[in-house]
């Protein structure tokens, strides 16, 4: 029976979540409100409204059309949305001739989901590429998580899921089966700082990372690197060692930028580190160095 669950965003061609050329599934809502999040969009679970002021033209029409009476103009004429009123019907997007207004988030069967993804099959099998589920974080939809990852199963296609790593052991054990590939996230080893700067501790981040390293998971252990929060030389020391440990070869750097900052405006939504520099070659190359003493390779990849 096909599952349906809620969909952010579905990117074809890409070629950073793992390997080969990939379909990369992004799947909303997310348990974590890590600070510098670059997809914002993300993190709650249920479709909602976005607004995209440079494309509006202040036509009134989304006013016009809007159900609730819950956008109201300012005093140049531009439409704002009373959040209490706004029910997020999508009326002010179809009416919108300059796509100003934007849902992020559908409702997506797994049917739907793979009539996407398998449009590159063919792609796939001469790259060793496949599907990537990635979000948010797609553990937060159990169930349609799994029955996507069973459709990759009973279609050949290598599936490979991006993960904080945050769900109960026993749904981690009831996928592994189905995952040729986790991506997992490493943010912070101290998980008072981890709770400050993503609102959950690494307790069980930490627990899974074990019992799939103990299970002989492929996992690619990735560090979103934001200088001033988790670059210092004693966490990088500490990711170093722990997945020395877990016998990995390799790490993959993600250099935290600011390309996600319009999406809070859209959204209306605090972004905390608007203000911030994008990481700079010489926090990239301290890191990078410091973590090459415990593993063979490390690579800068796409960033946060």
């Amino acid at each position: 029976m096909s599952q349906s669950g809620v969909i952010f965003n579905i990117q074809r061609n890409c070629i950073h979540d793992g390997p080969g050329i990939r379909t990369s599934v992004f799947i909303k809502g997310c348990p974590l409100r890590c600070q510098w999040c670059c997809n914002p969009e993300s993190q709650t679970q249920n479709p909602e409204l976005a607004f995209l002021p440079f494309r509006c033209v202040a036509c009134g029409r989304c006013m016009e059309k809007c159900p609730e009476r819950a956008i109201h103009p300012d005093q140049a004429g531009r439409p704002v949305r009373d959040h209490k009123l706004c029910v997020s019907c999508g009326m002010c997007v179809s009416a919108c001739p300059h796509y100003a207004w934007k849902h992020y988030g559908k409702w997506m069967s797994t049917d739907e989901v793979f009539d996407e993804v398998l449009r590159d099959e063919l792609f796939y099998r001469i790259s060793d590429g496949g599907v990537t589920f990635t979000g948010g974080e797609p553990m937060g939809q159990r169930e349609f998580l799994r029955a996507l990852l069973k459709c990759g199963r009973y279609h050949g296609i290598h599936t490979a899921l991006q993960t904080c790593g945050y769900a109960s052991e026993e749904y981690i054990e009831s996928i592994f089966p189905l995952v040729d590939l986790f991506l997992m996230d490493l943010k912070h080893m101290d998980s008072a700082e981890h709770q400050r700067l993503t609102g959950v501790g690494n307790e069980l981040i930490l627990a899974n990372i074990r019992w799939l390293s103990d299970r002989g998971a492929q996992v690619v252990y990735r560090i979103p690197l934001v200088p001033g929060y988790n670059d210092t030389s004693e966490n990088m020391h500490q990711t170093g060692q722990f997945v020395k440990l877990l016998g990995a070869k390799g790490l993959i750097l993600l250099a935290f930028h600011q390309l996600g900052a319009p999406k809070y405006n859209y959204l209306q939504a605090d972004y905390m580190l608007k203000d911030k520099p994008a990481a700079d070659e010489e926090a990239i190359e301290r890191a990078k160095c410091i973590l090459e003493q415990y593993v063979d390779k490390v690579t800068v990849g796409g960033g946060e």
